[in-house]
């Protein structure tokens, strides 16, 4: 934990000094953090790679990192999806899918982003025929103020997972997200 160190997003447009910035290593340190937090009432805000020109994060209170809660969870190769770690940015995701013989259907030019930031966000990637990244998203895990971990998909808890795709955080903390894949695949510059 570092005390009172200021934060500011990608473009210095938006800062903060909070009382706390945190950087678990783990979604049970993060849990562990959350549930503490609101037993004490206090109140956190997480942030990816600050890209948001919005002052979304900007808090006084606790300002949490998913930086070191990355990687890929687990991989289903027979979906062709992939369970990944909310603090797994874009740019490290490519290299670890293509390792799997997968890629992201489509992803926005920023890859800078975390995943989790990039899903509660709406980030989009561009094509008439492609959603934002969040429609990729086939089941999501969210830490509650209680600390417990809730897992939702179309099936499991189908209208906390529609909400949580884009939700900016409100629910809880993302802390992992089963992503539908597709082949890898290379992409040519042709002009």
């Amino acid at each position: 934990m570092f005390a009172r160190k200021t934060w500011s997003n990608w473009s210095g447009g938006v800062t903060c000094r909070p009382g706390q910035f945190v950087v678990p290593s783990t979604v049970d340190a993060l849990s562990d953090l959350v549930r503490e937090t609101a037993t004490a009432n206090g109140k956190l805000r997480v942030v990816g790679a600050g890209h948001s020109f919005t002052p979304v994060v900007a808090t006084e209170h606790t300002l949490v990192s998913l930086a070191r809660i990355s990687g890929i969870a687990e991989i289903d190769r027979e979906a062709g999806a992939a369970t990944v770690l909310a603090g797994t940015t874009i740019r490290d995701l490519g290299g670890l899918l293509g390792k799997h013989g997968l890629a992201l259907e489509n992803q926005g030019d920023i890859d800078s982003q975390a995943i989790a930031g990039a899903v509660s966000t709406g980030t989009h990637g561009t094509g008439i025929a492609f959603g934002s990244i969040s429609t990729q998203v086939r089941a999501l895990t969210l830490v509650l103020a209680t600390g417990e971990l809730l897992s939702c998909s179309p099936t499991q808890e189908p209208e906390i997972f529609k909400a949580a795709q884009v939700s900016l955080g409100s629910l809880g903390v993302l802390a992992r997200v089963r992503l539908q894949c597709v082949p890898s695949y290379v992409l040519r510059d042709v002009r």
